[in-house]
């Protein structure tokens, strides 16, 4: 490449289904991309808006959740779900993912949607906790999809 000439790059559309057990990391690559560019609620939303998702659907998403930093307290931020002696620990937060509601699973995601994208505002904790959570859950939606082939 010559200096002054532009640099085109092709990025392939990722893909949420396993196909190999190496692939582990590479997924949680993605998943960390996709919600470092705001795709949480997108993404944990199902498969196919994973493969779909941008930055303008996840902002509807957001404001159909009906949480933003307003409403998401950096003091209390799950609210009224109970996140004591959880921790940060991937596997323990996934085994605590588990253990939710459909509804709480969904509040869960509209509130880390907002500490992901507003990290500033919260605890590093706070932003650790629903990074893993995010994982969990889009490795849960990944098993599950695995599963039903």
């Amino acid at each position: 490449m010559e200096i002054g000439q532009k640099a085109h790059f092709v990025f392939p559309e990722p893909s949420f289904i396993l196909a190999h057990k190496g692939d582990h990391q590479e997924m949680k690559n993605i998943i960390l991309a996709s919600i470092a560019a705001g795709g949480l609620a997108v993404l944990l939303a199902s498969p196919a808006a994973a493969q779909n998702a941008n930055g303008n659907a996840n902002a509807s998403a957001n404001a159909a959740s009906g949480f933003t930093t307003k409403n998401v307290a950096p003091l209390r931020p799950f609210g009224l779900i109970n996140t004591y002696n959880v921790g940060v620990d991937p596997a323990r937060v996934s085994a605590w993912a588990k253990t939710l509601s459909a509804a709480q699973k969904q509040e869960m995601v509209g509130r880390c949607s907002v500490i992901i994208q507003n990290q500033q505002n919260y605890y590093l904790e706070t932003t650790l906790f629903c990074q893993n959570f995010a994982i969990a859950m889009a490795e849960n939606i990944s098993a599950n999809g695995a599963a039903g082939q």
